[in-house]
């Protein structure tokens, strides 16, 4: 890889971006939460983002952002792949795949101890839709580090250690699910929400038995499909020359075969549409009722996702304030949105205060966000865009500050969107999105749609992640 002649490039481009932003989606990928962040007015947020694109022969998307701020950059690979494209009874393979990865090659140590040899930082994560990992190395280590990203892409891990990852896998699944209380909720809502042979019911995780059932040929079968060139975009991001990346990029990973005729991650939306309402009781060895409620929405970046999206903000906005500021019975309320290629879907969580009905708390969510029929003659309100579009321009640049999160973002508006200069587009539009549409997307998509409700009651002696108590139907 490292020796051979360069190849011509194609789909060579400069994009650059100097808007002013305004809007109100939550940013992000992978479904967390947003943090807390300094509100930003629209009309005082500036941001200037110039980026080289290209296109190598072999399929790779590659995206180059200088930044000669502080002497770091930052690498991100993004494989168009997550647990959506788990195969049957092979659940949880593309998150132990992930975990692989850092095992070593026939080439090159284990990769955090060749990140350690750098001075650098790494991570990884798998979602339902893609697996990311970066880096944040010292300027002169670029060159390493992506001849180490191309080492990994190229030949793929030793299966030495495939018994011992399987097992951290397992006991990882245990801490984040098993051990942390309402964590198999998540799971349980998506498999009412879903239908059966949905690829969103697959969970990141997989289960024991799933993980034990995983042999060395599906991990694999499972290399040669995804983790191929064109399957995947490179994001480099920091102090560095955007020609002598492109130049260092196309070195290492050009020689490296496309995928062909393997078959490629699953893209296409797919219908969630539910049929009546779903509850699910659980019980749980917690000290505070809950109550989540989740509906299935259409595929964001497409239609009328942005009114949608918009929505969710005024959803957790009323409940909460009818929950804890007017019946004083909850300690918390979060509505988020969580983008993805397939469907994407709004989930509301009410943290109760103890003794609590959850029962009566689900028809108070109803109350709640009927008022958003009638508000005002019927229209959302204005000011309230305002402020929404304020927190999305302070979470926007949030994410894009740092290094690594910046190099995140590109990836991931690239693949989703197609274009890594999205977000801006996004809240340009945001801003101008008139409340009587995002109300129109509210009562089509949301409020007379069927939602998911999952019902935890604290029971001593229950497991501490829930368990069914009953389903309805």
């Amino acid at each position: 890889m490292g020796s051979s002649n360069h190849r011509a490039r194609r789909g060579a481009s400069r994009a650059a971006a100097v808007l002013s932003l305004g809007g109100a989606l939550a940013f992000g990928c992978g479904g967390k939460p947003a943090p807390s962040a300094p509100a930003i007015a629209p009309s005082q947020a500036k941001v200037a983002l110039s980026l080289r694109t290209e296109t190598l022969p072999n399929g790779l998307r590659l995206i180059v952002n200088e930044d000669h701020r502080i002497p770091f950059v930052a690498v991100a690979v993004c494989y168009h792949v997550g647990s959506k494209d788990d195969p049957d009874e092979r659940g949880g393979l593309a998150h132990f795949y992930e975990h692989l990865m850092f095992v070593g090659t026939q080439r090159a140590k284990p990769f955090l101890d060749e990140m350690s040899a750098l001075d650098a930082v790494s991570n990884a994560g798998t979602m339902h839709d893609q697996t990311r990992y970066w880096e944040i190395v010292p300027r002169k280590a670029l060159a390493r580090a992506l001849w180490l990203e191309a080492d990994r892409m190229a030949y793929g891990p030793t299966l030495d250690a495939f018994v011992r990852e399987r097992e951290v896998v397992k006991n990882e699944r245990r801490q984040r699910v098993e051990e942390t209380p309402y964590g198999n909720v998540p799971q349980l809502a998506a498999e009412a929400l879903f239908p059966v042979g949905h690829p969103y019911r697959h969970e990141i995780a997989g289960t024991l038995d799933e993980l034990d059932a995983i042999s060395a040929a599906d991990v694999s079968l499972f290399r040669r499909r995804y983790y191929v060139p064109d399957n995947a975009t490179l994001v480099i991001v920091g102090d560095v020359d955007a020609t002598q990346a492109i130049t260092l990029s196309e070195r290492y990973f050009a020689p490296i075969p496309a995928r062909g005729s393997a078959p490629a991650a699953l893209r296409a939306p797919i219908a969630a549409e539910l049929g009546e309402e779903q509850i699910v009781r659980v019980e749980a060895g917690v000290k505070r009722p809950r109550v989540y409620v989740s509906w299935a929405v259409p595929p964001a970046y497409a239609g009328d996702w942005l009114e949608v999206r918009l929505a969710s903000g005024f959803i957790g906005g009323t409940v909460e304030r009818l929950f804890v500021e007017e019946r004083k019975i909850a300690r918390d309320v979060q509505a988020t949105y969580y983008p993805g290629l397939l469907a994407s879907t709004i989930e509301l969580r009410v943290d109760l205060l103890p003794g609590t009905s959850t029962e009566a708390a689900k028809d108070y969510v109803y109350d709640a966000i009927s008022r958003l029929t009638r508000r005002r003659g019927g229209r959302f309100p204005l000011d309230a865009s305002v402020r929404a579009a304020e927190r999305y321009t302070s979470r926007l640049f949030y994410d894009l500050e740092p290094l690594g999160g910046r190099a995140e973002q590109l990836a991931y508006y690239d693949d989703f969107a197609g274009n890594p200069l999205a977000p801006f587009q996004f809240v340009r539009e945001a801003s101008n999105v008139h409340p009587d549409h995002i109300q129109d997307a509210f009562l089509e998509r949301v409020f007379y749609k069927k939602a998911v409700y999952v019902l935890v009651e604290p029971k001593p002696g229950a497991p501490l992640a829930g368990r069914v108590v009953r389903r309805k139907p």
